[in-house]
């Protein structure tokens, strides 16, 4: 009969697992936009290797991988191709049902890197998202998101002289309204 301990690993396994699902449902969802890296891209060099170290455990070396791919860059590091975001799916995967993943509070660290990887992917959804929205006329025009009205700037002044402001600061790049601190 299995203990308590272990159905409780059975789980956080179960758990990561599912939430995995989820994370590869976003990965197929990315936009087609993002670069496509090479062997010598931080995900690449960082979760290709499934060495382990004995002492510290299986944990170690997915948090050493994710905190060398990930701590400086974030989301900006996710990827298209064969050395994709989807590497470190897969990498996670593989490690969730590594003998001694449990230890420490590994699958509870690992879940966490789990939500983190879901939170990097929906940051990369949703502005893709968002413009789809605009460009089937569910959301503003694009013609409206160019005027920038401030508020209590420009008192007085009619809308046309205010998009004529706007349409002379985009072309030369400076506010006329700006006042050095």
């Amino acid at each position: 009969m299995a203990s308590p301990a272990d159905l409780g690993v059975k789980v956080s396994q179960q758990q990561i697992s599912l939430t995995l699902a989820e994370a590869l449902k976003l990965i197929e969802k990315l936009p087609q936009s993002l670069f496509v890296k090479t062997a010598e891209g931080s995900i690449a060099e960082n979760f290709s290797s499934f060495n382990i170290d004995d002492e510290k455990g299986p944990f170690f070396t997915i948090n050493c991988a994710w905190e060398r791919a990930f701590q400086a860059t974030g989301e900006a590091a996710i990827t298209q191709g064969q050395y994709s975001i989807k590497l470190v799916h897969d990498f996670l995967l593989h490690f969730l049902h590594i003998s001694g993943i449990e230890a420490h509070g590994g699958l509870n660290l690992m879940l966490r890197r789990v939500h983190q990887l879901m939170a990097m992917l929906q940051k990369l959804i949703v502005p893709v998202a968002s413009m789809k929205a605009k460009n089937t006329g569910n959301g503003p025009s694009a013609s409206s998101l160019n005027i920038k009205l401030t508020k209590n700037a420009n008192k007085g002044t009619s809308l046309k002289k205010q998009i004529a402001q706007q349409d002379e600061q985009d072309n030369t790049g400076e506010d006329p309204n700006y006042e050095p601190p």
